[in-house]
């Protein structure tokens, strides 16, 4: 299976190497210069930037999108998770696409518990 990762850090890194070592051809593609294990293809592309969006293969089996806001602000999270993933669905077709949502929607950064409440 054709895999391209987008958002190659904390989350997307681990899966891409995974998904590499499962046999699947993997593409890793981050805005930042990262490196790769071998077996896995590095894409340099910011998906909220339509500029760069051509150097992503548009022929995959599936999209996984691991962006990150880098924790910024309202502007940040929708060019990341909205511009981004608009940006990103335009561009690539694929039999299934997976989203992941940020885990650091909450304002507390004093390791307090966050419920739903």
């Amino acid at each position: 299976m054709r895999i391209l990762v987008v958002g190659c850090g904390y989350v997307g890194m681990p899966l891409a190497v995974e998904l590499s070592r499962q046999g699947h051809q993997v593409f890793a593609a981050s805005r930042h210069v990262a490196d790769v294990p071998a077996g896995i293809t590095f894409i340099l592309c910011d998906i909220t930037r339509e500029d760069q969006l051509a150097r992503l293969r548009g022929d995959v089996d599936c999209v996984v999108n691991t962006v990150s806001s880098t924790k910024g602000g309202v502007e940040e999270y929708r060019a990341a998770y909205y511009e981004g993933t608009r940006n990103l669905l335009s561009r690539v077709r694929c039999g299934k696409f997976i989203f992941t949502s940020s885990s650091s929607v909450y304002a507390q950064n004093d390791g307090s518990i966050v419920t739903e409440q």
